[in-house]
Protein backbone atom coordinates (compact mmCIF):
# COMPACT_ATOMS: atom_id res chain seq x y z
CA UNK A 1 0.00 0.00 0.00
CA UNK A 2 2.43 2.66 0.94
CA UNK A 3 4.96 1.43 -1.83
CA UNK A 4 2.26 2.24 -4.28
CA UNK A 5 1.34 5.62 -2.55
CA UNK A 6 5.07 6.40 -2.78
CA UNK A 7 5.38 5.14 -6.25
CA UNK A 8 2.46 7.85 -7.13
CA UNK A 9 4.09 10.54 -5.63
CA UNK A 10 7.42 9.90 -7.45
CA UNK A 11 5.70 9.46 -11.15
CA UNK A 12 3.51 12.74 -10.51
CA UNK A 13 6.98 14.59 -9.65
CA UNK A 14 9.39 13.71 -12.09
CA UNK A 15 6.37 13.69 -15.13
CA UNK A 16 7.14 17.72 -14.62
CA UNK A 17 9.54 19.50 -17.59
CA UNK A 18 9.54 22.98 -16.52
CA UNK A 19 7.66 23.36 -13.44
CA UNK A 20 5.72 22.08 -10.73
CA UNK A 21 3.63 24.13 -8.52
CA UNK A 22 2.17 22.37 -5.54
CA UNK A 23 -0.90 22.84 -3.67
CA UNK A 24 -0.61 21.90 0.10
CA UNK A 25 -2.52 21.43 3.75
CA UNK A 26 0.23 22.90 6.21
CA UNK A 27 -2.42 22.96 8.97
CA UNK A 28 -3.79 18.90 7.81
CA UNK A 29 -0.28 17.08 7.51
CA UNK A 30 -2.37 13.93 7.33
CA UNK A 31 -4.23 14.67 3.90
CA UNK A 32 -1.35 16.29 2.40
CA UNK A 33 -0.23 13.97 -0.03
CA UNK A 34 2.81 16.41 -0.26
CA UNK A 35 4.08 15.84 3.35
CA UNK A 36 6.50 13.02 2.33
CA UNK A 37 8.71 15.78 0.57
CA UNK A 38 8.01 18.41 3.09
CA UNK A 39 11.53 19.03 3.59
CA UNK A 40 12.57 19.66 -0.09
CA UNK A 41 9.30 22.01 -0.04
CA UNK A 42 10.64 24.05 2.25
CA UNK A 43 13.81 24.79 0.57
CA UNK A 44 11.78 26.12 -2.60
CA UNK A 45 9.93 29.69 -2.75
CA UNK A 46 5.72 29.97 -2.25
CA UNK A 47 3.82 32.05 -5.04
CA UNK A 48 2.26 35.09 -3.85
CA UNK A 49 -1.33 34.92 -2.55
CA UNK A 50 -3.25 36.20 -5.46
CA UNK A 51 -6.18 38.39 -4.11
CA UNK A 52 -9.50 38.49 -6.28
CA UNK A 53 -11.79 41.25 -6.03
CA UNK A 54 -15.70 39.53 -5.77
CA UNK A 55 -17.49 40.23 -8.83
CA UNK A 56 -20.62 42.22 -7.87
CA UNK A 57 -23.62 40.67 -9.86
CA UNK A 58 -25.21 42.74 -12.71
CA UNK A 59 -28.87 43.80 -12.24
CA UNK A 60 -30.61 43.24 -15.77
CA UNK A 61 -33.00 46.09 -16.23
CA UNK A 62 -34.00 45.74 -19.79
CA UNK A 63 -33.76 42.09 -21.16
CA UNK A 64 -32.61 41.80 -24.98
CA UNK A 65 -34.69 41.11 -27.95
CA UNK A 66 -33.99 37.70 -28.68
CA UNK A 67 -35.42 37.72 -31.77
CA UNK A 68 -33.21 40.56 -33.17
CA UNK A 69 -30.26 38.60 -31.38
CA UNK A 70 -31.04 35.34 -33.45
CA UNK A 71 -31.86 36.87 -36.18
CA UNK A 72 -27.98 38.35 -36.12
CA UNK A 73 -26.73 34.71 -35.30
CA UNK A 74 -28.83 32.80 -38.13
CA UNK A 75 -27.44 35.54 -40.67
CA UNK A 76 -23.85 35.33 -39.76
CA UNK A 77 -24.22 31.25 -39.53
CA UNK A 78 -25.73 31.97 -43.41
CA UNK A 79 -22.75 33.53 -44.35
CA UNK A 80 -20.40 31.93 -43.32
CA UNK A 81 -22.00 29.12 -45.07
CA UNK A 82 -21.77 30.43 -48.35
CA UNK A 83 -18.90 29.80 -50.14
CA UNK A 84 -16.03 32.24 -51.10
CA UNK A 85 -15.61 30.74 -54.84
CA UNK A 86 -18.05 29.46 -56.88
CA UNK A 87 -17.11 25.95 -58.66
CA UNK A 88 -17.61 24.61 -62.22
CA UNK A 89 -16.42 22.86 -64.92
CA UNK A 90 -16.36 23.34 -69.21
CA UNK A 91 -18.35 20.76 -69.96
CA UNK A 92 -21.08 21.89 -67.76
CA UNK A 93 -20.66 25.42 -68.88
CA UNK A 94 -20.46 24.95 -72.70
CA UNK A 95 -23.64 22.21 -72.28
CA UNK A 96 -25.94 24.97 -70.03
CA UNK A 97 -25.46 27.35 -72.61
CA UNK A 98 -26.57 25.58 -75.75
CA UNK A 99 -30.50 24.59 -76.78
CA UNK A 100 -30.07 22.20 -79.01
CA UNK A 101 -31.68 19.18 -78.37
CA UNK A 102 -30.01 16.31 -79.17
CA UNK A 103 -31.86 12.88 -80.92
CA UNK A 104 -30.70 9.77 -79.44
CA UNK A 105 -31.59 6.31 -80.62
CA UNK A 106 -33.74 4.56 -77.65
CA UNK A 107 -31.46 1.17 -78.04
CA UNK A 108 -28.11 3.21 -76.70
CA UNK A 109 -25.03 1.62 -74.91
CA UNK A 110 -25.77 3.84 -71.80
CA UNK A 111 -23.23 6.10 -69.91
CA UNK A 112 -21.21 3.26 -69.13
CA UNK A 113 -19.94 2.07 -72.47
CA UNK A 114 -18.63 5.72 -72.56
CA UNK A 115 -16.93 5.43 -69.66
CA UNK A 116 -15.34 1.94 -70.16
CA UNK A 117 -14.42 3.25 -73.81
CA UNK A 118 -12.80 6.65 -72.14
CA UNK A 119 -10.97 4.28 -69.98
CA UNK A 120 -9.85 1.71 -72.32
CA UNK A 121 -8.48 4.80 -74.17
CA UNK A 122 -6.29 6.91 -71.29
CA UNK A 123 -4.75 2.58 -70.44
CA UNK A 124 -3.64 2.79 -74.46
CA UNK A 125 -2.37 6.31 -73.96
CA UNK A 126 -0.38 4.86 -70.72
CA UNK A 127 1.27 1.97 -73.07
CA UNK A 128 -1.58 -0.98 -72.58
CA UNK A 129 -1.02 -3.14 -75.71
CA UNK A 130 -4.28 -4.19 -77.83
CA UNK A 131 -3.86 -7.76 -76.24
CA UNK A 132 -3.71 -6.09 -72.95
CA UNK A 133 -6.78 -4.07 -73.46
CA UNK A 134 -9.04 -7.22 -74.00
CA UNK A 135 -8.88 -8.58 -70.36
CA UNK A 136 -8.89 -4.83 -69.07
CA UNK A 137 -11.92 -4.28 -70.52
CA UNK A 138 -13.05 -7.04 -68.52
CA UNK A 139 -12.04 -5.49 -65.20
CA UNK A 140 -13.39 -2.43 -66.12
CA UNK A 141 -16.76 -3.03 -67.70
CA UNK A 142 -18.01 -4.54 -64.10
CA UNK A 143 -16.88 -1.89 -62.29
CA UNK A 144 -19.06 0.48 -64.42
CA UNK A 145 -21.58 -2.15 -64.61
CA UNK A 146 -21.86 -2.29 -68.56
CA UNK A 147 -23.79 -5.18 -70.57
CA UNK A 148 -21.54 -7.82 -71.06
CA UNK A 149 -23.31 -7.01 -74.44
CA UNK A 150 -21.48 -4.22 -75.47
CA UNK A 151 -18.14 -5.35 -74.22
CA UNK A 152 -16.74 -6.07 -77.69
CA UNK A 153 -18.02 -2.96 -79.51
CA UNK A 154 -15.92 -0.67 -76.99
CA UNK A 155 -12.99 -3.00 -77.52
CA UNK A 156 -13.75 -2.92 -81.01
CA UNK A 157 -14.20 1.24 -80.59
CA UNK A 158 -11.08 1.88 -79.04
CA UNK A 159 -8.85 -0.51 -81.92
CA UNK A 160 -10.68 1.32 -84.50
CA UNK A 161 -9.68 5.07 -82.61
CA UNK A 162 -5.70 3.63 -82.71
CA UNK A 163 -5.52 2.49 -86.38
CA UNK A 164 -7.12 6.10 -87.43
CA UNK A 165 -5.50 8.72 -88.79
CA UNK A 166 -5.24 11.16 -85.93
CA UNK A 167 -3.84 8.76 -83.77
CA UNK A 168 -1.26 7.77 -85.62
CA UNK A 169 -0.46 11.15 -85.80
CA UNK A 170 -0.36 11.87 -82.35
CA UNK A 171 1.82 9.00 -81.58
CA UNK A 172 4.00 10.68 -84.05
CA UNK A 173 4.05 14.41 -81.84
CA UNK A 174 6.60 16.23 -80.44
CA UNK A 175 5.11 15.61 -76.90
CA UNK A 176 1.05 14.11 -75.87
CA UNK A 177 -1.21 13.71 -73.80
CA UNK A 178 -4.54 11.62 -72.25
CA UNK A 179 -7.31 12.71 -70.42
CA UNK A 180 -4.87 15.99 -69.68
CA UNK A 181 -7.19 17.50 -66.08
CA UNK A 182 -6.28 20.99 -65.29
CA UNK A 183 -7.97 24.07 -63.03
CA UNK A 184 -7.57 27.61 -63.29
CA UNK A 185 -8.94 29.86 -61.09
CA UNK A 186 -10.75 32.94 -62.36
CA UNK A 187 -13.20 35.85 -62.17
CA UNK A 188 -16.99 34.53 -63.74
CA UNK A 189 -20.66 35.39 -62.87
CA UNK A 190 -21.10 38.98 -60.11
CA UNK A 191 -17.16 39.25 -60.30
CA UNK A 192 -16.94 36.26 -57.83
CA UNK A 193 -13.67 33.73 -57.99
CA UNK A 194 -14.34 30.54 -60.10
CA UNK A 195 -12.75 27.46 -59.99
CA UNK A 196 -13.16 25.77 -64.00
CA UNK A 197 -12.10 22.22 -63.99
CA UNK A 198 -11.37 20.08 -67.25
CA UNK A 199 -10.34 17.35 -68.60
CA UNK A 200 -9.13 17.21 -72.42
CA UNK A 201 -9.04 13.82 -73.52
CA UNK A 202 -5.95 13.79 -76.17
CA UNK A 203 -3.77 16.31 -76.72
CA UNK A 204 -0.55 16.61 -78.76
CA UNK A 205 1.66 19.07 -80.40
CA UNK A 206 2.80 18.99 -83.75
CA UNK A 207 5.76 21.64 -85.55
CA UNK A 208 3.28 23.78 -85.97
CA UNK A 209 1.39 24.42 -82.67
CA UNK A 210 -1.12 21.97 -80.97
CA UNK A 211 -4.14 19.85 -81.90
CA UNK A 212 -6.91 19.28 -79.40
CA UNK A 213 -9.61 16.42 -79.34
CA UNK A 214 -12.44 15.53 -77.59
CA UNK A 215 -13.86 11.71 -77.85
CA UNK A 216 -17.47 10.89 -77.93
CA UNK A 217 -19.33 8.11 -78.00
CA UNK A 218 -22.77 8.93 -78.59
CA UNK A 219 -24.98 6.83 -80.63
CA UNK A 220 -26.54 8.10 -83.62
CA UNK A 221 -28.10 8.08 -86.77
CA UNK A 222 -26.01 9.87 -89.61
CA UNK A 223 -28.71 12.54 -90.29
CA UNK A 224 -28.50 14.16 -86.84
CA UNK A 225 -24.47 13.69 -86.86
CA UNK A 226 -24.68 17.96 -87.35
CA UNK A 227 -26.56 18.38 -84.39
CA UNK A 228 -24.24 16.66 -82.14
CA UNK A 229 -21.11 18.54 -83.49
CA UNK A 230 -22.82 21.49 -82.99
CA UNK A 231 -23.85 20.93 -79.58
CA UNK A 232 -20.54 19.79 -78.51
CA UNK A 233 -18.20 22.19 -80.58
CA UNK A 234 -18.58 24.59 -78.02
CA UNK A 235 -17.02 22.62 -74.90
CA UNK A 236 -14.17 22.36 -77.25
CA UNK A 237 -13.66 25.39 -78.08
CA UNK A 238 -13.56 26.54 -74.64
CA UNK A 239 -10.84 24.08 -74.13
CA UNK A 240 -9.12 25.92 -76.74
CA UNK A 241 -9.39 29.17 -74.92
CA UNK A 242 -8.34 27.84 -71.66
CA UNK A 243 -5.22 25.84 -73.14
CA UNK A 244 -3.90 29.01 -75.16
CA UNK A 245 -5.00 31.42 -72.55
CA UNK A 246 -3.75 29.92 -69.44
CA UNK A 247 -0.91 27.98 -70.42
CA UNK A 248 -0.08 30.21 -73.75
CA UNK A 249 0.33 27.36 -76.23
CA UNK A 250 -1.12 27.49 -79.80
CA UNK A 251 -3.39 25.21 -81.00
CA UNK A 252 -3.68 24.68 -84.78
CA UNK A 253 -6.41 22.19 -84.79
CA UNK A 254 -9.40 20.99 -82.57
CA UNK A 255 -11.54 18.23 -83.58
CA UNK A 256 -14.65 15.85 -82.73
CA UNK A 257 -13.83 11.95 -82.96
CA UNK A 258 -16.71 9.80 -82.79
CA UNK A 259 -15.76 6.56 -81.64
CA UNK A 260 -19.04 4.92 -82.54
CA UNK A 261 -18.49 5.70 -86.09
CA UNK A 262 -14.68 6.19 -86.69
CA UNK A 263 -15.08 10.08 -87.81
CA UNK A 264 -12.85 13.00 -86.82
CA UNK A 265 -14.25 16.64 -87.49
CA UNK A 266 -12.12 18.78 -87.57
CA UNK A 267 -14.07 22.29 -86.04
Amino acid sequence: MHAEADRLLYVAVTRAKQLLIVSRYPSKIAIDPWSELENSLNKHFELDEVLIEPVVAERLILAPNVDVELKKWKDWVASAAEPTYLRTNVTGKAKTSSEIKLVRPSGGKGMAFGSVVHRLIEAVGQGKTLEQIAGYAEIIAKEEALDDKWKPDAVAAVTALIESPIWQRGIKAKQKHHEFSFMVGKKEEANKDTLIKGVIDYLFEEEDGWVLVDFKTDTYEDEHEQNFIDYYKPQVLAYVQEWEQTFGMKVKEAGLFFVGKGNYVVL
